[in-house]
């Protein structure tokens, strides 16, 4: 009699189950194929639901696991077509709340830590999407070796490529005690690598400056400290930012970050999520400077063993089909901003006026440019 019911327990127990797939936690499900069954189910009921943006990340999920590619995309055709459906349909008498300022989404690259192993596949990868982003180099490590001169070399010369300053020694690799220790030592590291890039950066910029280690603001703008560290170390460590600051140092920190996991040794977001964080992030307004993304990455997890090349061009080619706009972190600040910021410096390391000339000069350069291209492109066709 027992074996009967358990038998008609295992026959029922799915059918009796698919309603309730909504309820079922996609952790702890082994198999990935009826893990993926239920995420699906899940997009299923957001559309349903109405429910847009979650229907989006749902699937953004489903898409990163591989599988069912043929089901995901019908999926994604019917949510494409719900939301348009449902824009139409609504009746125009009914008042609705007037929606949140859009600001241009702009996408701001940065590389950390070059020129190392990974420098020459981000370079490659820049150059083919073409797109603008921003270095922060090391000193120690462009005069480490030749091989690495020449990689540095390959970023000055790069015209997608603003050079910032990462520090002369990276703190030693010891950020707790660096940032804690002498503040004539602190603003003699920074200040030798500015003076070792000062020949090869635009004069009368800005000195861009990133603190290795440490996601910390000061603009005229915008001022944070690092929230990663405890409260004890960061009262030990503010004065140093703030020196910094003052002796004439503009710090960026960043908004996200895109690593590699050092248990997995794999990036810790595919290049699809990566980007959904970014909407997200820009959607709810949780950036240091409104409509602007600051990505914090490494050169070295660019190498060839994490398929660097491909996963750079991926991100990159979601953006741009997101419809970001790529910038240098020379044009985060307008100039306005930097005359008018509420934090003011005691020590200028810059001409304000010099710099806005130079940034007209260039933009009237880029312009030049690019009428002389199209030119080009219609003489050839004409050909």
């Amino acid at each position: 009699m027992y074996r009967v019911v358990w038998f008609l327990v295992l026959v029922l127990l799915p059918f009796n189950s698919i309603t309730q797939l909504q309820f079922v936690s996609q952790e702890g499900i082994s198999d990935s194929r009826y893990r993926q069954n239920i995420l699906l189910k899940k997009v299923d009921i957001a559309i349903a639901e109405k429910s847009w943006d979650k229907a989006e990340l749902l699937l953004s999920f489903a898409y990163d696991s591989g599988r069912s590619r043929y089901r995901v995309k019908e999926l994604e055709k019917r949510l494409k077509t719900a939301i348009a459906s449902n824009s139409k349909s609504t009746p125009p008498h009914i008042v609705t709340k007037p929606a949140k300022k859009r600001y241009q989404k702009t996408i701001y690259l940065t590389f950390d830590d070059g020129p190392m192993k990974g420098t020459t596949n981000v370079i490659d990868v820049i150059n083919k999407e073409q797109v603008p982003v921003t270095m922060f180099v090391v000193g120690q490590h462009i005069d480490s070796s030749p091989t690495n001169r020449s990689r540095y070399n390959k970023i000055r010369d790069n015209s997608y490529m603003l050079l910032a300053n990462h520090t002369y020694s990276h703190a030693h690799d010891r950020y707790n005690t660096f940032y804690t220790s002498s503040k004539r030592k602190i603003l003699k590291d920074i200040s030798k690598n500015r003076k070792l890039l000062r020949d090869d950066i635009l004069p009368n910029s800005p000195p861009y400056t990133r603190l290795a280690g440490r996601n910390v603001y000061r603009l005229p703008t915008y001022v944070s400290d690092d929230p990663y560290i405890t409260k004890r170390q960061l009262a030990r460590e503010k004065s140093s930012y703030d020196m910094l600051w003052h002796e004439g140092y503009y710090l960026y920190g960043w908004d996200i970050e895109w690593g590699i996991s050092r248990k997995t040794k794999r990036y810790r977001e595919t290049p699809h999520r990566l980007v959904q964080k970014i909407e997200r992030l820009y959607k709810e307004d949780k950036l240091a400077t409104k409509g602007k993304v600051i990505v914090l990455m490494h050169d070295r997890i660019f190498q060839d063993k994490y398929n660097g090349k491909k996963n750079l061009s991926k991100l990159i080619q979601i953006l741009k089909a997101k419809n970001w706009r790529f910038e240098t972190l020379d044009s985060y600040l307008t100039i306005d901003d930097i005359k008018q910021g509420k934090y003011t410096q005691q020590k200028k390391l810059f001409n304000i006026d010099k710099f806005a000339k130079n940034r007209s000069q260039q933009k009237r350069n880029k312009e030049n440019q690019l009428d002389n291209f199209l030119s080009m492109k219609i003489d050839t066709t004409k050909l």
